[in-house]
């Protein structure tokens, strides 16, 4: 059985699906989250999107942090109202597999090495965008997998004018990607999802 085990409702055999693939901290999962990933759905025409729990954001301090199952934990009593939101253990498997830990292009090129017939879309928020060119090997990344970019309040603007936007393929309608033969990625302006994993654990609140 592979990493995505614990989550895959689908085998190899099936027709191709439209997943999008959210990955994160989740340190803890909150009704922001949530709401980015019923809005990429929804654009994007996704037929099912994962949570990606990482072991630990590169980016990130370890100060602070959860542990794993805890913020695992969190993510699934939060998804489990909806049938087309799955939560995954893969990035632990694959950094457990690795003396270098997991990373987004390992976790992407693992994927689409198993599934070679889904469409997978990388969804991520406008400040991850800003972030992006610091992200372990960017370029390959694009050439990898199709990008959704959401509207986060106080980073959209900054976001489209940055290095990160620069490094993007062709941009599309969010519906197209995943179906074009070079790079593509998109940007959805839409609700400004303002609650964070930073505030919540100010407040001592999970949920």
């Amino acid at each position: 059985m592979g990493p995505l085990s614990d989550i895959t409702p689908y085998s190899r055999d099936r027709r191709s699906l439209r997943i999008g693939l959210m990955g994160g901290s989740f340190n803890p999962a909150h009704i922001g989250h949530l709401e980015m990933a019923k809005l990429a759905r929804s654009a994007a025409r996704l037929d099912q999107l994962i949570w990606l729990v990482s072991p630990q954001n590169p980016l990130k301090s370890s100060d602070g942090m959860g542990s794993f199952e805890e913020r695992f934990g969190v993510a699934q009593k939060l998804a489990a109202p909806y049938h087309w939101l799955f939560v995954s253990r893969y990035e632990q498997g694959l950094s457990s597999a690795s003396q270098h830990g997991a990373s987004t292009i390992h976790t992407l090129v693992q994927l689409r090495t198993q599934f070679a017939r889904t469409q997978f879309i990388w969804v991520m928020g406008a400040d991850n965008l800003m972030q992006f060119p610091q992200w372990l090997a960017p370029d390959d990344i694009v050439k990898t997998i199709d990008i959704l970019v959401l509207d986060r309040p106080g980073y959209s603007y900054q976001a489209l004018s940055g290095q990160g936007r620069a490094l993007m393929g062709r941009r599309v309608h969010p519906a197209r990607l995943g179906r074009t033969d070079t790079p593509s990625w998109s940007f959805v302006f839409g609700p400004r999802f303002t609650q964070s994993g930073t505030a919540l654990r100010a407040a001592g609140r999970g949920l």
